[in-house]
């Protein structure tokens, strides 16, 4: 289970690090002000204009169904860092730029430093991490966190953890527990991988893994409870959710996402080049023979990257059945960054020439869908532009106009038509 590379020899934070980290942040600065307020964001920022953490604790169980923490690391932040639109996309964005180098330390450890250097090549400019870092959102807190967890689980299952990777370890887990449901899906992954090492009896530190989930059970008891009362919502079933077709459209829109973003049509030709180079990387990576250090390290990458898709899946199809297929990149955020591993070592498996190929056709498909990320133009998945002030105030205003006409639907205000909350007038 041991990468070919010598940790020793290789740098432990090089300069392509530190320039995908830069490029990334100064991207997401210039284009932070752009995004419009929609329905989702609108449910987290209300929440997080509690006056106390209490109130925001309250507000976000009531509205959200997945864990807490994020909404009150949120209402922590707006405290500290002020209440404007702009100062509250900072977060997200701050953890989009973490998930730069949190993707090359899981790269370095899984297959070596070249690989990881392509795999920050890759997170650069990336459409989803520019769309999704400036969202009021959950997504790349999952996908900094898992990444981290997964890093630190590494070196834990390699038998060569030092006290921070197991600090580090249990503070990304704990966080992704706290946040969202179907990250739990990457403790799951680690385990079964755990479990492959004492069949092939490998040691293992089991007296600290195990404490470590004693206290993940004891912090995770009470959310069960709050689970099964957020599960219990019903908001309806979308077109798609379940069946077949349902879960082939779920998982090729997340390799889709992954690959080029959601602003990019799949039928324009930088699309179809990019898809095409995402596709050729992922299945050198999953199937080249040319591995210096086995297969074992793309079998754990695999793990991390089926476990965590398959569960949020399953969970889209019969608790959030009103989620839409084009939800599942964001709902999936924790097997993001053993994708981008997989591509990255499929890239360092190739010829010079076709790499080089296959990195432009990629590097133009993501531009493309960045570009047109800012204009707002191709949105796959149009509610993250349909703007939820705007909407409030035309429905406000419309209900106010129908107010005397007999069988007409009253909407207060947004969050009561999310809740279901119609009142209808006499």
């Amino acid at each position: 289970m041991r990468s070919s590379a010598n940790p020793a020899k290789a740098p432990r934070f090089p300069w392509l690090v530190v320039l995908a980290t830069a490029i990334l942040a100064a991207r997401l600065l210039f284009t932070l002000h752009l995004p419009n307020l929609w329905i989702d964001e609108q449910i987290v920022v209300d929440a997080t204009t509690a006056p106390n953490a209490q109130s925001a604790l309250t507000q976000a169980l009531e509205s959200e169904r997945r864990p807490p923490l994020f909404n009150l690391l949120m209402w922590g932040w707006r405290q500290w860092a002020g209440e404007g639109e702009w100062q509250t996309r900072l977060l997200p964005a701050l953890f989009a730029v973490l998930f730069v180098p949190a993707v090359y330390a899981l790269t370095r450890r899984l297959f070596g430093p070249r690989e990881a250097g392509f795999a920050v090549l890759l997170c650069a400019i990336h459409p989803l991490l520019l769309s999704y870092g400036q969202i009021i959102r959950y997504y790349t807190f999952v996908a900094a966190l898992a990444a981290l967890s997964n890093a630190a689980f590494l070196n834990v299952l390699r038998g060569r953890a030092t006290r921070r990777d197991w600090i580090v370890h249990f503070i990304a887990t704990s966080g992704l527990l706290l946040s969202d449901y179907p990250a739990y899906a990457v403790l799951l992954a680690q385990n079964l991988l755990v479990g492959v090492a004492l069949l092939r009896r490998s040691w293992f530190p089991l007296r600290g893994w195990a404490v470590s989930h004693a206290v993940w059970l004891v912090v995770c008891v009470p959310i069960a409870a709050t689970a099964l009362l957020q599960s219990a919502r019903d908001f309806g079933v979308a077109e798609l959710s379940t069946g077949l077709l349902g879960h082939v459209l779920k998982i090729a829109y997340a390799g889709f996402a992954w690959s080029i973003g959601e602003y990019l049509f799949p039928w324009r030709v930088a699309a179809l080049l990019g898809l095409a180079a995402s596709v050729a990387l992922l299945a050198t990576g999953l199937f080249s023979r040319r591995a210096p250090a086995g297969r074992a390290p793309v079998w754990m990458a695999v793990t991390m990257l089926a476990v965590p898709l398959a569960v949020s899946l399953v969970l889209l199809a019969t608790v959030a059945r009103d989620s839409p297929f084009v939800n599942s990149a964001a709902r999936t955020m924790s097997a993001f960054a053993p994708f981008i591993a997989i591509c990255a070592y499929g890239a360092a498996r190739l010829p010079v020439r076709a790499a080089a190929l296959l990195a432009v056709a990629l590097l133009v498909a993501q531009v493309q869908s960045g570009i047109q990320h800012d204009l707002r133009m191709d949105t796959l998945n149009p509610i993250y532009t349909t703007p939820a002030r705007e909407a409030a105030q035309f429905i406000n205003a419309s209900s106010v106009l129908a107010w005397n006409k007999v069988g007409s639907l009253v909407i207060s205000s947004l969050m009561e038509s999310a809740a279901a909350a119609i009142e209808r007038t006499s």
